[in-house]
């Protein structure tokens, strides 16, 4: 039999062992936990500005302030999806701007959702977004067909790269009507992307 020198030593030992490995746990269990905060991404923005128009026919100018402010946020999932979403201040029945004017005796300003959506990767080439996203479409140059502020509600599938062949299509719900057809918005793109 061990002598108790021994014996207590060697509890020491295991003593000292079981307090180590709680200790690796607790520092494992906390980078993994913290592993989620890593996939999240935090972006956001404000805008001032003053505009002033030169109105024809008025013996006055024409002048207003306005603010812009935006906050969003976009989570990786799993290696293929990453969901997002971003609210904004904005005339909720004005799809073409986030800008709210500064009027009416201080009242306070409104706030929409102005994204919303899946990513969903299904190849190194291919990608679907569902939701409320921003525009699939590749607009060449200053395109001016539709506003660069609208988010489009419905589902784009995009194939190709930076370079090279693509090809795009979508489909987006307009308005819902309980009594009649529904409005939709169908579209696709080919084209070729030259290299810088």
């Amino acid at each position: 039999p061990a002598s108790p020198q021994v014996e207590e030593r060697l509890a020491a030992v295991e003593e000292t062992n079981d307090r180590q490995t709680d200790q690796l746990a607790q520092g494992l269990a906390s980078t993994s936990a913290m592993d989620w905060a890593r996939n999240i991404k935090w972006k956001g923005d404000m805008r001032y500005r003053h505009e002033q128009f030169d109105v024809e026919d008025t013996t006055s100018d024409r002048v207003r302030h306005r603010i812009r402010a935006r906050l969003g946020m976009e989570a990786k999932v799993s290696g293929s999806t990453l969901v997002g979403f971003e609210i904004a201040t904005a005339d909720v029945f004005d799809p073409r701007s986030t800008n709210s004017t500064l009027d009416d005796g201080a009242r306070r300003k409104e706030i929409g959702l102005n994204l919303a959506y899946i990513d969903w990767k299904a190849r190194d080439d291919l990608l679907v977004t569902v939701g409320k996203q921003k525009q699939p479409w590749f607009k060449a140059g200053n395109s001016l067909l539709i506003d660069g502020d609208v988010n489009p509600e419905g589902v784009a599938v995009l194939y190709g790269g930076k370079t090279g062949a693509f090809a795009r299509a979508w489909g987006y719900w307009l308005d819902e009507f309980s009594s009649a057809a529904d409005s939709n918005l169908i579209g696709a793109q080919l084209g070729y992307a030259f290299g810088n």
